[in-house]
């Protein structure tokens, strides 16, 4: 998979909205809630060497 490819793979993945989603769903149904995943996507966007989405740390 070409950089630029994962890279927007990953930014997508890491979209805050996503994020709210689950958690809701975890409030809704009585689960846990989940962990952010958003410094793991930052910092595998930074590895890359692509600016990290600063939506997904808000």
């Amino acid at each position: 998979v070409p950089v630029e490819r994962l890279a927007a793979m990953v930014t997508a993945a890491g979209d805050p909205r996503w994020e709210r989603y689950s958690w809701l769903l975890a409030v809704i149904n009585g689960w846990r809630a989940p962990e952010s995943a958003a410094p793991a996507f930052d910092w595998f966007l930074r590895a890359l060497g692509h600016e990290a989405a600063s939506a997904s740390t808000g």
